[in-house]
Order: C-alpha cells, then structure tokens, then sequence
C-alpha cells in the first residue's frame, strides 16, 4: 500500500468514510466485467490465470 498509495493520514473513521461511499452496484458491475475480460485474455493467450498472473509479478520483482 505504501507503495501504491501517497502518503496521508488515513483514519480508521477515514477509511470507514471511504468505504461507505463506495457504489458497491458500480464495483460489482466493474468485477464482472473484469472477469470477462481476464476469460478473453486467458482464452486467446491459453495461459492459465496463474501463468498470466506470474508474468507480472515477475516484473514487478526485475523493477525492485
């Protein structure tokens, strides 16, 4: 996370803020398409979600 994220003051009555402003319709609209998505990836690539997942771990372990 400290990556990823700049720095801040996060609360926990922040991150409860955070979190109940989220359109968890939206989210599970967005999960769906992901997973279609990752099916036409996987499909056309025909690596397994592992190996495809690997590959980028594996970059990010050659940039540190």
């Amino acid at each position: 996370m400290e990556k990823t994220l700049p720095q801040q003051e996060l609360t926990e009555e922040k991150i409860a803020e955070l979190l109940n402003n989220i359109g968890h319709e939206t989210v599970n609209k967005a999960v769906e398409e992901f997973d279609i998505f990752m099916e036409q990836i996987l499909a056309q690539t025909g690596l397994t979600e592992e190996e495809y997942v690997s590959m980028f771990m594996n970059a990010v372990k050659d940039e540190e």
